[in-house]
C-alpha cells in the first residue's frame, strides 16, 4: 500500500483558515494538508539546524526521516528578491476567493491554496493532477463547490469542516475516452456542469443529486471535433470556441448551445453564431476563447489567433469580438495599443505568436462590459473601454520600450506567456495573471504587477534527464527546466530555487566529480562554479582535440552528456570527467585534479542508423572501460574510451529487445561502482523492460520489472560506493519510484511522502560529504526531492 502523508495538522489548518477569512491577512507560514498514509506526521516536525558549506551557513532541518521523501525546497525561484520578483511554474486556471488568497491550477502539479505568504497543495492524493480549467459549483452546506479539470476531474467536498480540502474524483467514465478536458463552465440554474474536452466535443452531466457519479451526455447539433473554451450566456446558454489548427475546417469559431427538454430529457444544442459583415471568420479566425460578463452574460468578448508568426507554435491575434446578445452574434472590437513604443499601437502584432494552442485566454469584469482582459504572449492587455484600445499590463514594459525579452529584470515580474487572466471579484483594478512563470497580480489596473506570492509555490517543472546532484557540495542540485531555465537550490537548507540564467526553457545539468556543474546551452556546454552561495555561470568549454577532418571547434552544442562516477582514468595526464555524445560523434571532458582547463577530446563516432538518436548513456567505474550509449531504437553501443572503437551490445540475445511492443528507447544506463553490475531501462509503447549484464559486460538480459503499468522514468545504483553496505538498485515511474536490494530480482516501493503522482522523471543516489547517503528525484511540477537511503556513513567519499 502507498505511503503517502504530508506534514502539518488539521487544528493548525483550521485556526490559519479562521485567521484567513476573519482578517483576509495571509497566514504567516505555508500550511500541507495532511493526507491518508501510515507515517506519522509528527516525527517531520524538526527544528531548524545551522550548516555551512564553503564557509557560508545555512538553515536545514536537524535530521532526515529515513526512507520518506522531503522537498528539495519548499520555495519558489527567487529571481529578484530585492524588487520582490519570483518565478514559480505554468499556472493554467485562477480562482480568487471572496475571503482572500487564490485557487490555482498548475499544468503539471495539481492544485493549490495560495496567499501572499502561503501555498500548500490540495491534490496530494491526486491521480491526475494536470489542471486546465477551474469553476465554481452549488453552494452546498454554507460553501461553493469547486470543480478541477484536465487530465481528470474533481470535486471538493463543501460540507468539510476545512474547504477545498476534501476532494472526490467525479467519475468521467461516461465520457468515454474524453483525451483531456480544456474548459469547464457550471450552469447554477439547472446544476449542470459542461465540459470541453479533446476527443469528444462538449460533454455535460446533472450534478444533482450525485456530484462523483454523474451521467454524462454528448452536446447535439452541428458542433463536432475539438473545444478550446467555454462561456456561460443568458438562461445557461452555452458558448463555445473552437480549437482549429487551419482554415479548412467546416467549423466557424465560436457556437452557441441552448437548453432544451426532449422526451422530458435534457438536451444542449449546439449551432453556429453569426458574425458581422466586416469578420470573415472562416479564413481568418482559429483558436478562440470567450468570456462573459458575469451579472450581465448578454455581454460577451471574444479573442482568437491566425496562423501567421515565425515560431512552430503559431499564432498573433486576427479577431477580437463583441457580442451584446450571448453569444448569437458578434461584431469587431478594436487593436490599439495606447502609448505604443512599437508597431504602431497595432494589436495584432504586439500580442506575440503563440496563441494556436498555448497562450490565448480573454476575461471580463463581473462589474460591467467596460473591463476586458487578454493573455497572450509577450503581456496582457486590459482594456477599460470594453475591448477597443489597450494598454499593457505592466508598466515596466512600456518604459523600456522594448520586448520584454530583451530587457532586464525589471520586465521579469511577469512571464511572457500567459494561460489564464481574471479580473478579481467585485474590483476591476485587481488583475490576476496565470503565465509560466506562475501567477502575477496587479492592484492599479495593470500599470504594475507584482510576483511576490509566487515565492512559497513550489511548482517548478524539471525536464527529464536534465536533472544532477552535486557529490561535493552536500544538497547542491540544478535542473533545466520548463521556460524558467536552470535552476538550483541547496536541498535541506531551507534556501529557494535561483536561475543560471533567466528564461527560456532550461538544460541539461549534470555536476562533475571536482565539483562544478556542467550545463548545455545555446553556446554550447558552459561550466559553472559554486561559491557556496551562488552558482557562478561561466565560459563554454572548447573542444581542443576535435573530430579529424574538421575545423577546430570553439564548444560542443547540442550534446547529451554524463559524469564519469568514479575518476580514475587519464588522458595525455588529464583526468576524464564527462562524456557527451553530439549526434553520434562520442567526446571526453578532460581536466585537471581539480577540474581546471577543461576540454573536450573527440573519443569515436557510434554507428547510428538513419533517425537513430543518443537516449542514455552509461560509463562502466572501472577506468571507464566501456562507454555505453543507448539509442531511441533499442540498441546498447559500447565503446573504447582509448581507441574510439564499437561494438553493438546483445541484449537478450534477440535484435527486438522488447518482444511484441517494436523497437524501443533506452532510458537509462548505469552500473555499480564495485564490480560493474551493469543495468539499463527501456520502453516500448506502454512496457517497459529492466534489464542488466550477465556473464559479459556486453549482454544484457532481462531482469524482473516492477510491478506498474507506466512506463520508466529514471535509473540510479547507489550503496556500494565505500563498499559498506551492497548496492541498491531504484527505478522511478511517472507516480512511483521502486527500490531492489537484489540486483533487481524483485522491487517494493518508496513512495512515502510522495505527491501521488509528482511526475517523477530522474534519479540520482549521492553520498554526501559529509557521508549521509540520498535518493534525489526530478518533477514536472513538484520541483525536486530527496530521500535519506541510510545513516551517516563512516570512511571518506
Amino acid at each position: 500500500m502507498r505511503s503517502r502523508t504530508t506534514s502539518v495538522s488539521v487544528l493548525l489548518a483550521i485556526c490559519i483558515l479562521a485567521v484567513l477569512a476573519a482578517s483576509r491577512v495571509s497566514p504567516p507560514h505555508p500550511p500541507v494538508r495532511p493526507e491518508a498514509g501510515d507515517l506519522d506526521a509528527g516525527a517531520q516536525h524538526r527544528l531548524p539546524v545551522h550548516f555551512s558549506t564553503l564557509g557560508h551557513t545555512f538553515v536545514g532541518s536537524d535530521d532526515t526521516a529515513l526512507g520518506v521523501w522531503e522537498p528539495a525546497s519548499n520555495q519558489g525561484i527567487q529571481i529578484d528578491a530585492n524588487n520582490d520578483i519570483w518565478h514559480s511554474a505554468h499556472i493554467n486556471a485562477i480562482l480568487p476567493l471572496n475571503t482572500g488568497g487564490y485557487l490555482i491550477g498548475t499544468e503539471s502539479g495539481g492544485a493549490f491554496l495560495a496567499g501572499a505568504t502561503f501555498a500548500f497543495a490540495l491534490s496530494n492524493a491526486w491521480n491526475d493532477p494536470d489542471i486546465s480549467s477551474m469553476t465554481f459549483g452549488a453552494r452546498k452546506y454554507g460553501q461553493r463547490q469547486v470543480f478541477v479539470a484536465g487530465s481528470g476531474l474533481y470535486v471538493n467536498d463543501p460540507s468539510d469542516t476545512l474547504p477545498y480540502f476534501t476532494w472526490n474524483r467525479v467519475d468521467t467514465s461516461g465520457m468515454f475516452g474524453y483525451g483531456y478536458i480544456r474548459s469547464i463552465v457550471y450552469d447554477q440554474k439547472r446544476d449542470v456542469l459542461v465540459a470541453a474536452t479533446t476527443s469528444r466535443g462538449i460533454m455535460w452531466a446533472a450534478m444533482t443529486p450525485d456530484p462523483v457519479h454523474p451521467i454524462w451526455h454528448s452536446a447535439e447539433g452541428s458542433f463536432v471535433g475539438d473545444c478550446w473554451s467555454l462561456t456561460l450566456g443568458p438562461g445557461g446558454r452555452v458558448v463555445a470556441g473552437a480549437f482549429r489548427t487551419d482554415y479548412t475546417s467546416p467549423r466557424v469559431p465560436i457556437y452557441y448551445g441552448e437548453w432544451s427538454p426532449s422526451h422530458q430529457i435534457l438536451t444542449l444544442t449546439m449551432q453556429p453564431s453569426t458574425f458581422s459583415s466586416n469578420v470573415n471568420p472562416q479564413n481568418t479566425m482559429l483558436c478562440t476563447s470567450v468570456a462573459s460578463e458575469g451579472d450581465n452574460p448578454e455581454n460577451m468578448v471574444a479573442v482568437s489567433s491566425d496562423k501567421n508568426g515565425s515560431r512552430p507554435t503559431k499564432g498573433f491575434i486576427s479577431q477580437v469580438l463583441k457580442s451584446v446578445d450571448g453569444g448569437k452574434s458578434w461584431f469587431e472590437g478594436g487593436y490599439t495599443v495606447l502609448n505604443s513604443p512599437t508597431n504602431n499601437g497595432d494589436l495584432h502584432q504586439q500580442s506575440g505568436d503563440q496563441g494556436l494552442g498555448y497562450n490565448n485566454c480573454i476575461c471580463m469584469s463581473s462589474l460591467g462590459p467596460s473591463y476586458v482582459a487578454i493573455g497572450w504572449s509577450n503581456v496582457p492587455f486590459v482594456s477599460v473601454n470594453g475591448g477597443y484600445t489597450w494598454s499593457p499590463v505592466d508598466g515596466s514594459w512600456q518604459a523600456n520600450q522594448q520586448n520584454v525579452f530583451n530587457v532586464g529584470l525589471s520586465d521579469w515580474n511577469m512571464h511572457p506567456d500567459v494561460h489564464t487572466i481574471q479580473f478579481a471579484a467585485n474590483d476591476p483594478d485587481t488583475i490576476i495573471v496565470g503565465d509560466d512563470g506562475g501567477f502575477a497580480i496587479s492592484s492599479d489596473g495593470g500599470l504594475t504587477a507584482q510576483t511576490g506570492q509566487n515565492r512559497v509555490l513550489n511548482t517548478v517543472q524539471y525536464y527529464g534527464n536534465e536533472f544532477g546532484v552535486s557529490e561535493r557540495f552536500d544538497g547542491l542540485c540544478c535542473g533545466g527546466t520548463q521556460d524558467n531555465g536552470d535552476c538550483y537550490t541547496v536541498a535541506g537548507a531551507g534556501v529557494p530555487y535561483q536561475n543560471i540564467e533567466l528564461g527560456f526553457d532550461g538544460n541539461e545539468c549534470r555536476f562533475i566529480k571536482p565539483g562544478q556543474m556542467i550545463h548545455g546551452s545555446g553556446n554550447g556546454v558552459t561550466i559553472s562554479t559554486w561559491d557556496g552561495v551562488v552558482l557562478h555561470d561561466g565560459s563554454p568549454i572548447p573542444i581542443t582535440m576535435p573530430k579529424p577532418g574538421t575545423d577546430r571547434q570553439p564548444a560542443l552544442k547540442d550534446s547529451f552528456f554524463e559524469p564519469v562516477p568514479e575518476v580514475d582514468f587519464q588522458v595525455a595526464g588529464l583526468n576524464a570527467y564527462a562524456v557527451a555524445v553530439a549526434g553520434s560523434d562520442v567526446y571526453e571532458l578532460l581536466g585537471d585534479a581539480e577540474g581546471h582547463a577543461l576540454q573536450w577530446r573527440y573519443t569515436g563516432t557510434a554507428p547510428f542508423n538513419s533517425g537513430e538518436s543518443v537516449t542514455a548513456i552509461g560509463i562502466m567505474n572501472l577506468s571507464i572501460e566501456g562507454i555505453y550509449i543507448g539509442t531511441n531504437k533499442g540498441k546498447i553501443f559500447v565503446m573504447d574510451p582509448i581507441s574510439g572503437g564499437t561494438t553493438l551490445a546483445t541484449i537478450n540475445g534477440l535484435t527486438d529487445p522488447f518482444p511484441g511492443a517494436g523497437v524501443g528507447r533506452v532510458s537509462g544506463i548505469g552500473f555499480t561502482r564495485t564490480n560493474d553490475q551493469g543495468y539499463a531501462i527501456g520502453n516500448a509503447g506502454e512496457r517497459s523492460t529492466v534489464l542488466k549484464t550477465s556473464g559479459t559486460l556486453q549482454t544484457f538480459v532481462s531482469a524482473a520489472n516492477p510491478a506498474s503499468h507506466e512506463q520508466l522514468t529514471g535509473l540510479a545504483i547507489g550503496g556500494d560506493q565505500i563498499g559498506l553496505f551492497s548496492p541498491s538498485v531504484y527505478v522511478s515511474t511517472d507516480s512511483d519510484v521502486f527500490e531492489s536490494l537484489d540486483g533487481a530480482g524483485s522491487w517494493g516501493l518508496k513512495t512515502t511522502n510522495l505527491p501521488t503522482r509528482a511526475h517523477l522523471n530522474g534519479l540520482q543516489f549521492v553520498v554526501h560529504a559529509d557521508r549521509q547517503a540520498f535518493l534525489y528525484a526530478s518533477t514536472y511540477g513538484r520541483g525536486a526531492w530527496r530521500m535519506q537511503v541510510g545513516g551517516v556513513l563512516s570512511g571518506s567519499p
